[in-house]
């Protein structure tokens, strides 16, 4: 007995659901237009509003978001900054496929207004791209989302392709907005108040974290 339990244990540790992470955070999350807005509620007067566009099929954004992620969590838990991830998917060259799946899916979190869960499920997908772009579908992305505490409803529409059309849209208008900006699409781009920020490299040639230089 005491064997299958602890066999148990072990291969719910090696699932998709036993490997997300389950990290506290102290903001909300939100779909506003194409974006996910986080931000907490005692949001500091004259706190920078930083927009990120990124694709989850994009290697830069995933060092940036490596980068970044621990200082961006410890000012949005702080009041100090709201961020807004818009998803790109220019990098799905023939159609719709992992940057489409994973947009969709991380919109389709989002629209739960679960901040725990998105923050989480978003850096695990940034986290583990080479897994994640190469490996994943719809199945694995839906059981990834249902190591929150999310509406089974919400799981089954990432699970049965429902939630990508989603990232279609989303894809295509951050597309539509970063060329009005910028005259291109490219990822990562970071605006703050609406000004292009310049993304800088370490020592090692990969992206840097931006919060130091944004929140004062």
């Amino acid at each position: 007995m005491v064997v299958a339990l602890l066999a148990w244990q072990g291969s719910q540790k090696d699932s998709i659901e036993g490997k997300m992470p389950q990290q506290d955070v102290n903001f909300t999350a939100k779909v506003d237009g194409n974006a996910v807005e986080l931000a907490s509620p005692n949001l500091k007067d004259g706190a920078p509003t930083v927009e990120i566009f990124e694709d989850f099929s994009c290697p830069h954004c995933a060092e940036l978001n490596e980068a970044d992620q621990g200082d961006v969590r410890q000012a949005l838990n702080d009041g100090r900054l709201k961020v807004r991830y818009n998803f790109l998917n220019f990098l799905d060259r023939k159609g719709p496929a992992s940057s489409t799946r994973e947009a969709g899916a991380a919109m389709a979190v989002a629209n739960t207004g679960n901040a725990k869960a998105f923050w989480n499920y978003h850096d695990y997908l940034m986290e583990e791209q080479a897994t994640v772009v190469n490996q994943w579908g719809n199945e694995e992305l839906g059981k990834a989302a249902s190591a929150y505490d999310l509406d089974g409803s919400v799981v089954d529409s990432i699970k049965n392709g429902e939630a990508e059309k989603l990232g279609e849209e989303v894809g295509k208008a951050n597309g539509d907005e970063l060329t009005k900006r910028i005259q291109t699409v490219s990822s990562p781009v970071v605006f703050v108040d609406g000004k292009q920020y310049q993304i800088k490299a370490g020592p090692d040639g990969k992206p840097k974290s931006w919060v130091s230089d944004v929140v004062k």
